[in-house]
This record gives C-alpha cells, structure tokens and sequence, in this order.
C-alpha cells in the first residue's frame, strides 16, 4: 500500500494499486460545496460489471443515485437530484457492484461531511 498526501489541510488517503482494492475513498473532508468537489475514487475487482453510486442524507433520503457502466473516479459538486445544493451535515456514499464472474454483489459505503463555509 502508498500513501500519497494530496492536501495536508484535508486529509492523507491510501491509494492501493492494482485490482484488488475494492476500497471507497472519498476527499476533501470536509467537504465545502460552494468552492470543492468532491471526489471518490473506487477501484472494483476484475469482473465487474455496472457502478451504481448513491448518496443519502443521514436520515436515509436518497440525495442522488447514478449508475455508470465502470468507475474509479467520482466528481459530486454538492447537488441533490433536483439541482439544488445540499445543506450542511453528514452524507452516506454507498457504491454498489456485481461481479459478472461469480454474480457476487459487493457493496460499499463511506461518511462524507459537507461543511459550506462563508466566504
């Protein structure tokens, strides 16, 4: 495993090379809407098939849901399904994918917290 320091002010994330990670990682957080994106980076095993990506609010609301034909990189800038911004508060990112090999379902899920500052 490498660990690269994209911003000392945010955080420090693992980057695991080759196909085997399997692991959810989102940065900045916190993350500030009106000047960030936010990023998920997610590398699924050999074999799979479409992404589903979807982020709720922490009473369980589905904030935006998007399914993609394969992934490793994610921009959310803050926008619900509507088009409106997100409030401040704690986020769920859930991913979602079958391996088209063995038609396992894998899952996976991380906190996000949008924080938008005053400028």
């Amino acid at each position: 495993m490498k660990t690269v320091l994209l911003s000392a002010a945010f955080c420090v994330l693992p980057i695991v090379c080759g196909y085997a990670a399997d692991k959810l990682v989102a940065y900045p957080v916190p993350f500030d809407p009106a000047h960030q994106t936010m990023r998920l980076m997610y590398q699924p095993s050999r074999g799979a098939g479409s992404v589903r990506v979807e982020i709720f609010d922490v009473n369980g609301d589905s904030v935006m849901s998007r399914e993609y034909s394969s992934i490793t990189d994610f921009v959310w800038k803050g926008y619900n399904r509507a088009g409106r911004r997100v409030g401040n508060g704690m986020y769920i990112v859930k991913t979602r994918w079958e391996n088209n090999s063995t038609g396992e379902v894998h899952t996976d899920t991380v906190r996000i917290t949008v924080v938008e500052r005053s400028k």
